[in-house]
């Protein structure tokens, strides 16, 4: 989407944060199949995936996972929780919060992962407001989670720019009128600036 003269300012900046803003340390979901083992890695990302919305705890569902293997749910999170932040892409964030417009975090995560990142990263000290998926009791793709954050913030949902590195999670954002960009992982934070630019925020 290319703004013109007749498109309303943003206002508000949403920022996914795992593949835009930090990256899993390399080799982690071979460390989890050596935990796990066969069939593991596929079990606990669907079992994840129920445990967005914050109705179900991951830790207890890790627990039935690897009820009958030697690794331990501690161990598992570890590697879950072993997360690699980009500072230059941080850096992109402050930019644009420092030009005056509202930053938030709108990530996917389940609790244990989420609570994490709020207490042992750097991630929740550069945002004016955090859209956890478990704190919002809905996921990224719905409607439903991208509604909500539009009623908190009180701002037109076109006036509100969102980056994600999952194509679903954009065409989710768009359906409720945001302005969203697809964000490659690869293009690191040069891509990221590119991206908002795109969207009409001066970075």
């Amino acid at each position: 989407m290319s703004p013109t003269s007749a498109t309303p300012p943003v206002r508000a900046v949403l920022f996914d944060a795992d593949g835009v803003l930090q990256m899993p340390r390399e080799g982690w979901l071979d460390r989890l199949t050596t935990l796990g083992g066969p069939g593991f890695v596929e079990a606990a990302f669907a079992a994840e995936a129920e445990c967005l919305d914050g109705s179900i705890d991951f830790g207890e569902r890790l627990e039935t996972l690897l009820a009958e293997r030697e690794a331990t749910v501690r161990d598992a999170l570890a590697v879950w929780e072993d997360i690699v932040p980009d500072p230059d892409a941080f850096a992109v964030v402050e930019r644009v919060r420092a030009g005056g417009l509202l930053c938030g975090l709108a990530t996917n995560q389940q609790s244990r992962r989420g609570r994490y990142m709020r207490e042992r990263t750097a991630i929740d000290r550069i945002f004016d407001r955090h859209y956890y998926s478990f704190e919002v009791g809905h996921a990224k793709p719905t409607r439903a989670y991208f509604e909500a954050i539009v009623e908190d913030l009180g701002i037109p949902a076109g006036q509100v720019a969102f980056v994600d590195d999952v194509p679903g999670n954009v065409e989710g954002a768009r359906s409720v009128g945001l302005r969203a960009a697809w964000h490659d992982p690869a293009s690191g934070a040069a891509g990221l600036a590119a991206d908002l630019r795109g969207l009409g925020v001066p970075v």
